[in-house]
């Protein structure tokens, strides 16, 4: 049980990982890397995708709107960006194309 909660924490906190980590000075980043209030939001975040149909458009506007806020999205359109991100499997394979 712990290895998954630690696998969790990994795999919902790395975007948030490279998106504070990457461009700091050369003396390495000022500020943590991330805080536990980010990874907290993550892992209430991946909550709400989990318990949802991993569907974007049926998601009730209130949990949308919570989903985008936790990921740090500027808006809903953002949130949805964030969302497809979380149904992507980790390593970023190519999936199978349609046509």
């Amino acid at each position: 049980m712990r290895q998954a909660l630690l696998a969790l924490l990994l795999v919902v906190s790395i975007p948030t990982l490279c998106l504070t980590g990457c461009g700091s000075s050369p003396g390495g980043p000022s500020e943590p890397i991330a805080s536990e209030q980010q990874v907290e939001n993550m892992v209430k975040a991946r909550s709400i995708f989990d318990a949802s149909d991993k569907n974007w458009d049926n998601l009730p506007a209130d949990k949308k709107d919570e989903y985008t806020k936790l990921v740090g999205a500027k808006d809903q359109a953002g949130g949805k960006s964030w969302w497809d991100k979380m149904g992507q499997p980790l390593g970023g394979g190519a999936g199978p194309s349609g046509g």
